[in-house]
């Protein structure tokens, strides 16, 4: 059975931006993802996320900001919807832990729902949710 895994925007832009810190491990992610090793499953702020990220690269114009975002849509991801229990979930997550946002909160909580791993670029989010299990840093990240 193939295993699911929830990454987040920093892991997604990193495929883009290959000369960041760690991209190697993200591209790892990537190719054990197209080899099937993996399934994604992401909330669809993800799209919102890397949309907006990609837009303030100065290096890149309109059209190369679009196509990157075309690109995930064509990663048959699977892109989970907020529910009620979904936002209730992040929005909890959000309070507990000092300086996490709902927008990064949503990630955990979509791990949650699919009993999986969550693994972020975002080391602030790593330290300062010790108490969630199942939060990964990118950095150093194999798959089990």
């Amino acid at each position: 059975m193939t295993q699911a895994l929830v990454v987040d925007t920093s892991v997604f832009i990193k495929w883009y931006r290959q000369h960041e810190e760690d991209a190697a491990a993200a591209l790892a992610l990537r190719d054990a993802y197209l080899t099937g090793e993996i399934l994604l499953v992401e909330p669809d702020v993800a799209l919102y996320e890397f949309a907006n990220v990609m837009r303030y690269m100065d290096e890149l114009n309109t059209e190369q900001v679009q196509l990157a975002v075309e690109s995930l849509f064509a990663f048959p991801i699977r892109w989970v919807q907020p529910t009620w229990q979904l936002m209730e979930r992040a929005v909890a997550i959000a309070r507990e832990h000092d300086k996490v946002t709902v927008y990064d909160a949503v990630f955990a909580a979509v791990a949650e729902a699919y009993d999986t791993l969550f693994v972020t670029a975002d080391l602030r989010f790593v330290r300062v949710a010790p108490d969630l299990s199942y939060v990964r840093p990118l950095a150093g990240f194999r798959l089990p």
